[in-house]
């Protein structure tokens, strides 16, 4: 969590003459009660981790994805190149940003409807058997949602997730 925040506070310092605030940073263990208690309408930046549980992390990824495509379900890109840095015991596996979180965050672990949006679809049975320890990091930010975006960017490039696409937007 203390990395996560060093991150946002250097772009923070490096922004003049724009007032940023993180008015709430907190972690949450995967739960469908504590996602329900997420407010939506206030911009967030979110860090999805875990530990891992397979031998050939990569591979298991890949063929779940494959499996995905199958079902014309849009997942998320794998980014193979950070593969080759990877903590096993804290993977990031994804960085977002999204006004509506508490919608992100349940499309992106198939809780309810299982939508056709970019999204990681990490059902309980395909993070069980990859993952153990999944936390969300969640950040609410007080400015625009275009500086929303800059710090994902920012923290994207620094964090290196194996998971998903960098927002260029």
């Amino acid at each position: 969590m203390k990395m996560f925040e060093k991150f946002l506070n250097e772009i923070i310092q490096k922004v003049e003459n724009i007032k940023i605030k993180i008015t709430l940073s907190k972690t949450i263990v995967l739960d469908v009660d504590e996602i329900n208690k997420i407010e939506n309408g206030k911009n967030y930046i979110y860090v999805i981790t875990a530990a891992n549980k397979k031998d050939d992390l990569y591979g298991h990824i890949v063929e779940k994805f494959n499996n995905l495509k199958d079902k014309k379900i849009k997942f998320c890109k794998v980014n193979k190149n950070n593969f080759n840095k990877l903590d096993y015991e804290n993977l990031i596996l994804y960085v977002g940003s999204s006004k509506e979180l508490k919608n992100r965050l349940k499309q992106h672990f198939d809780i309810g409807k299982i939508y056709n949006v970019y999204s990681l679809h990490l059902s309980k049975e395909t993070y069980r058997n990859l993952f153990s320890n999944i936390k969300i990091h969640l950040f609410e930010f007080d400015c625009d949602m275009a500086i929303v975006k800059m710090l994902e960017f920012y923290l994207w490039e620094n964090l290196k997730p194996i998971l998903g696409q960098k927002n260029n937007k």
